[in-house]
């Protein structure tokens, strides 16, 4: 465990600088400052240089996609510092495979990591191009017109988005791995496939709620009522992106195993 000790003080150190900046620049709260240090010290504990710096692109990325114009403000917390919560949704299922990394020191764990991480990347990609492109939005299951950035709501921009931002997560596991052309196209596809469950997921389960206007919504403030009319009220964006992300490497493991 001593070859361990410089890492971690190192990723202590990286991992509250990068948490105080973004807490100084109003990107996060300080709950959510708190959580993205905690992120980046196992990150780069376990994860090594290259993880660290796709957790950094990650948050900077999505930061300035989230700044882009958009006609749309269906998410409660647009425009507002993130918290503790949205940050350990997006990054924290890849937290716990590296601290399971660490006690097991299986390199699959290392990977799966990266396909958490591309999942992340793809659908916040996806969801902020597809805001700012607008254009025609089609819940995914029922394929029927939503709001831009209504959970479950997908279209063409925004699939494209996804994709490109599976993508460049992938190219920095290829630029900082020992990788096959394969392991990285496998990074990408699962990555992407991920964002596509996450929209499924927001579909099925999300809490949705009608507006006076006859269209749906996930925030109850000025719905007609504030029992949500489709899935459960427990089941926000942060609880999908949760769940679909730990189900994604879930089935990835097993599938590997």
């Amino acid at each position: 465990m001593m070859e361990y000790v410089p890492n971690i003080w190192i990723g202590v150190l990286l991992g509250c600088l990068a948490g105080w900046l973004a807490y100084s620049k109003g990107w996060l709260n300080l709950s959510g400052a708190a959580a993205a240090a905690m992120l980046g010290w196992v990150f780069w504990w376990q994860g090594g240089l290259w993880l660290s710096v796709g957790l950094l692109f990650f948050f900077i990325s999505g930061t300035a996609l989230g700044k882009l114009p958009r006609s749309s403000h269906s998410d409660a917390k647009m425009g507002k510092p993130r918290d503790w919560v949205q940050v350990i949704a997006n990054g924290g299922i890849a937290a716990i495979l590296l601290l399971l990394h660490a006690t097991t020191g299986q390199e699959v764990l290392l990977w799966a990591a990266w396909i958490s991480l591309a999942m992340s990347n793809a659908d916040t990609w996806s969801s902020e191009i597809g805001q700012w492109a607008g254009g025609r939005v089609v819940d995914i299951v029922r394929w029927q017109q939503l709001t831009a950035g209504v959970s479950g709501g997908v279209s063409w921009q925004g699939t494209v988005g996804g994709a490109l931002g599976a993508a460049a997560i992938a190219s920095l596991a290829w630029i900082g791995t020992d990788s096959s052309f394969s392991q990285i196209i496998l990074v990408a596809g699962v990555g992407f496939a991920g964002m596509l469950l996450d929209s499924v997921l927001g579909s099925l389960w999300q809490a949705k709620y009608i507006m006076p206007n006859g269209s749906w919504s996930d925030q109850p403030l000025f719905a007609k009522a504030q029992s949500p009319q489709r899935g459960w009220i427990l089941m926000t964006n942060d609880a999908v992106n949760w769940f679909s992300n730990l189900l994604l490497v879930t089935v990835f493991l097993l599938f590997y195993w």
